[in-house]
């Protein structure tokens, strides 16, 4: 599957997502869901910075997780508070590949992450509001109201491309 990162607000699903938050297609958000997972933890050894907690603490966080969130603040606002939970699972070494959070944002918006570094790979959201849901997963949106279901499907980006670019002007 195509890679997923921190660019995730850079690619066209993902921006039609906040356009549509932004229009009020949802109504107001209240929650926030996702995971985004993938089986790297189980190819780590000793000679991967990954294996080590110290040089990569909470490894499925700081590789992955950090990227949904990075789009959900993208959304909604900087996060207020979180509350967290690391596991070490199945991945070689001792460092934790199971991390689930739940947090809040400033805008009041509850919301909870999850991120496993030993399982197949998984990108998908779910955004939650007063008048719709909208489902994300690898380039679809899925929006959910009054009975009625909406798809939309994307290409994925070169959305690296596009970072380098804005770098290069700034």
């Amino acid at each position: 599957p195509a890679s997923t990162s921190s660019l995730a607000r850079r690619q066209t699903a993902e921006r039609r997502a906040k356009e549509l938050v932004e229009a009020g297609e949802l109504g107001r958000v209240v929650g926030l869901e996702g995971n985004f997972s993938t089986p790297g933890g189980m190819r780590q050894n000793p000679n991967t910075w990954r294996y080590d907690r110290r040089r990569c603490p909470a490894a499925p966080m700081m590789q992955l997780g950090v990227h949904l969130l990075d789009f959900f603040i993208h959304l909604t606002g900087p996060v207020d508070s979180v509350q967290a939970y690391m596991k070490h699972t199945a991945m070689p070494g001792e460092n934790d590949d199971a991390v689930v959070i739940n947090f809040e944002t400033e805008s009041g918006v509850l919301g909870v992450l999850s991120t496993y570094y030993v399982t197949p790979h998984v990108w998908s959201f779910r955004i939650l509001g007063t008048g719709g849901v909208l489902d994300g997963s690898q380039g679809e949106l899925v929006l959910r109201r009054d009975g009625h279901e909406e798809t939309e499907t994307f290409d994925r980006d070169d959305s690296i491309q596009e970072e380098i670019d804005e770098f290069g002007r700034c």
